[in-house]
């Protein structure tokens, strides 16, 4: 607990596990207010919908239609790398009402690291046409979250992203998410790290253990550095245990209904 005020409430929640702190949190929940409504920044209607598109999910959690990057002109946003995909939740969420916002969000928040990645590999002068698999060792550092409106995570909407920097491995990602109707609904920026993996010659370089590779053998049946999908993938028991803390936390100090405004990992 950080902040209990009248309008806004602050939590902060630190994921341990035997090697230490692996995820700092942070949530600010506001109580509604009514103001002015104002939408600056507009859904790309030259962008094809998710029935004209092709299912390419790497999970069963979630469904993701990747829009092609000749439909992406640059022009249309901020930077370079552009790329965007339609994303709705598969499961069953038929007995959770709209209103319950808290759980909406956490599934946006889950699948919203899986586009910054692809828009910094995008931009990226060598990886961008070999499409990542096997070269990129990437991993999310900084993830930030602006929720805007009200949403329905098993609805479809559109993630559109573009890269503004990359230097010193570090990419960053900002994007735009948007419902089917256009309505902007949140605000993603993350910092990726990536590397070249081909050019990795131990998997534990960053932390002092030595690679899989290095010690013979593949314990748990894991490949090499290197291998397999190279795709950061989020771990649901972190986001699940965060999520919960956090709205018993809100529960616990009397929030009542205050949605949260932005949540944005410190690691």
């Amino acid at each position: 607990r950080i902040r209990n005020g009248r309008s806004f409430s602050t939590r902060r929640v630190v994921a341990r596990q035997a090697i230490g702190a692996i995820l700092n949190l942070e949530a600010s929940f506001q109580a509604p207010e009514a103001t002015a409504d104002v939408q600056p920044v507009p859904m790309d209607l030259g962008v094809p919908g998710p029935d004209e598109l092709t299912s390419d999910a790497w999970s069963d959690a979630f469904d993701r239609r990747t829009v092609p990057h000749d439909r992406l002109p640059d022009e249309v946003r901020t930077g370079t790398g552009r790329s965007a995909a339609w994303m709705r939740v598969t499961a069953d969420l038929a007995g959770h009402l709209p209103a319950d916002q808290l759980l909406h969000r956490c599934w946006l928040a889950y699948m919203s690291d899986d586009m910054p990645a692809d828009t910094v590999r995008a931009a990226h002068p060598e990886f961008h046409d070999a499409d990542g698999h096997g070269i990129t060792y990437t991993a999310s550092l900084d993830h930030t979250i602006w929720f805007h409106r009200p949403l329905r995570a098993d609805q479809w909407h559109l993630y559109d992203f573009a890269c503004h920097a990359f230097t010193g491995a570090r990419g960053l990602g900002i994007g735009h998410v948007f419902s089917t109707d256009g309505t902007h609904v949140a605000t993603v920026a993350q910092e990726v790290l990536m590397r070249d993996a081909r050019q990795r010659q131990d998997c534990g370089a960053d932390d002092g253990r030595r690679s899989p590779a290095h010690r013979g053998g593949h314990p748990q049946g894991r490949p090499p550095c290197g291998a397999g999908r190279a795709r950061h993938q989020p771990a649901d028991h972190r986001i699940g245990r965060a999520a919960y803390r956090m709205a018993a936390g809100r529960r616990r100090c009397g929030a009542g209904d205050r949605r949260p405004r932005w949540a944005g990992p410190r690691v």
